[in-house]
């Protein structure tokens, strides 16, 4: 029987389709995760770091595929680590991350898709995001249009997995932080609804995939260190972003295909965070 996001909590009408693909990225992360929580207990400072990346990712994707009881373990596992992973704690953290391998054991039910090389659309690495998008701006109480354009250019399946997992993030944070709410943006001589747009198109060095919002923007104090690990313009923790982990993980993500991502400082208005794949992750395209 094929996977699906009902199996693990999920509400009716989950996406089911990114369901195989979120088993095999996540199995992926959480062997990571083991090297992590190892090299910690050597001493490795910058593992810690790497791990709360790893689980804040996995969170994420859980919650944008519709997993809320993997969203719910891993986001257990990710305050545990941030707590502290020596003595007591390190032993929970192992069960965590034991616990969070029996959930994608049993959403399975039998091996997971087996990985294709095939090149596969773009696109398909922001299906999530309507939903998303729709989900969190009725928590948040805002309104939040979203627009995607060059979903048609063909990039390697682990791109896929890459850039989903920084669009996870990203798209939070602009949901978050960036959109404000209708009394903020009416206020400001603004539409009430934000915009969060994804452009993907050709560049010199490969494939570019701008995502944009026209938001509040990322103001000049929080410029330089904007992807240093404890960075954050929240408040308080919030449910689609905080900790200050996300764009640290966003950018090791994509880092680990070979590609880039920073933030253009050109933007007119709002924020304006570029990812580029290499040339050959961008070779083969639709024509």
């Amino acid at each position: 029987m094929a996977p699906t996001a009902s199996d693990s909590g999920a509400p009716a009408g989950a996406m089911d389709d990114l369901v195989p693909d979120f088993i095999i990225e996540t199995r992926r992360r959480l062997e990571a995760a083991d090297q992590a929580l190892a090299r910690a207990a050597e001493g490795d400072s910058d593992a810690r770091v790497t791990l709360l990346g790893l689980l804040h990712t996995i969170r994420g994707a859980a919650g944008c595929t519709g997993l809320l009881r993997v969203e719910a373990a891993s986001h257990a596992a990710e305050t545990i680590a941030a707590v502290g992973i020596d003595g007591p704690s390190r032993k929970l953290l192992q069960a965590a991350l034991s616990g969070l391998k029996s959930h994608l054991d049993a959403l399975s039910r039998g091996p997971a898709r087996p990985e294709d090389d095939a090149p596969r659309a773009i696109g398909e690495a922001w299906t999530f995001a309507p939903i998303f998008i729709a989900d969190a701006a009725e928590t948040l109480g805002k309104r939040i249009a979203f627009t995607a354009e060059g979903g048609e250019a063909l990039v390697p399946p682990r791109d896929i997995a890459g850039v989903r997992g920084a669009l996870v993030h990203l798209i939070r944070n602009a949901c978050d932080h960036g959109i404000e709410t209708p009394e903020e943006r009416r206020a400001a001589g603004k539409d009430e609804t934000g915009q969060i747009g994804i452009l993907a198109h050709r560049v010199r060095d490969g494939l570019a995939i701008d995502v944009a919002d026209d938001g509040r923007g990322v103001t000049p104090a929080l410029l330089d260190g904007l992807f240093t690990p404890g960075v954050s313009s929240a408040t308080a923790a919030q449910r689609y972003s905080g900790a200050g982990i996300g764009l640290s993980a966003a950018r090791a993500g994509i880092a680990e295909i070979g590609g880039a991502l920073d933030l253009r400082r050109d933007a007119p208005v709002g924020a304006c965070f570029r990812i580029v794949l290499p040339s050959r992750a961008a070779g083969a395209r639709a024509a």
